[in-house]
């Protein structure tokens, strides 16, 4: 059964545009590359304060693997940005802040 992770990342305007060349990166370079990672779409919010992430996996065991992944990845958003991770089969259903632990 296909697993969905959203993700709210907080920004500023002083670090809006460096959060998204960051994300982008990470998104590209990184997370795209995972085990049963499916497809993603990254929206900014009409406020301009932040940005959603929404992932989709093709299980939550694929993404509980990549989790454990990006606890070692040497990007830590949290040093960027707040971040609210919300995972579930329909999203919304547990709130886990998985970087920067």
């Amino acid at each position: 059964m296909e697993f969905t992770v959203v993700v709210r990342f907080e920004t500023t305007p002083d670090n809006h545009a460096e959060a998204l060349r960051v994300l982008d990166k990470y998104i590209d370079g990184f997370l795209r590359m995972q085990p049963g990672f499916i497809e993603s779409r990254l929206n900014e919010r009409e406020d301009s304060g932040g940005y959603l992430h929404f992932a989709r996996w093709e299980n939550e065991a694929d993404f509980r693997a990549f989790a454990e992944k990006a606890k070692s990845h040497p990007l830590k958003f949290a040093s960027l940005m707040p971040v609210q991770i919300f995972i579930g089969r329909y999203v919304t259903i547990l709130a886990l802040l998985l970087v920067d632990r």
